[in-house]
């Protein structure tokens, strides 16, 4: 069941784990400003967090049912490690377009 509590219970990653709609919309709101507060932290870029904190909400979806958490702090440590995956691709994708572009405008 969902709390009013500002804490998310395990009870909730459960039920979202087994199907139930409601637990899912829940979890992934939740989650979605934690996880911007943090990615934003990472790129001080109020669009970039955004985006990227939604991916993550994208991934934690198609991966939920298949999570092996035992306890809340496991989905989220799970969950941050995923946002700072995306994080760190972006800017590895980033540099890579940065140092291609220089190396085309070298070569000319």
């Amino acid at each position: 069941m969902i709390g009013k509590s500002n804490e998310l219970g395990f009870e909730v990653i459960r039920q979202a784990q087994l199907g139930n709609a409601d637990s899912l919309s829940y979890l992934a709101e939740h989650a979605k400003d934690r996880l911007f507060v943090y990615i934003f932290r990472l790129t001080l870029d109020h669009h970039l967090a955004e985006d990227l904190a939604q991916e993550t909400i994208v991934r934690m979806l198609q991966a939920i049912k298949q999570l092996k958490i035992t306890n809340r702090r496991s989905f989220w440590a799970w969950l941050y490690s995923t946002a700072l995956g995306r994080v760190q691709h972006h800017f590895r994708d980033s540099g890579n377009k940065s140092n291609n572009s220089k190396a085309n405008i070298n070569s000319e």
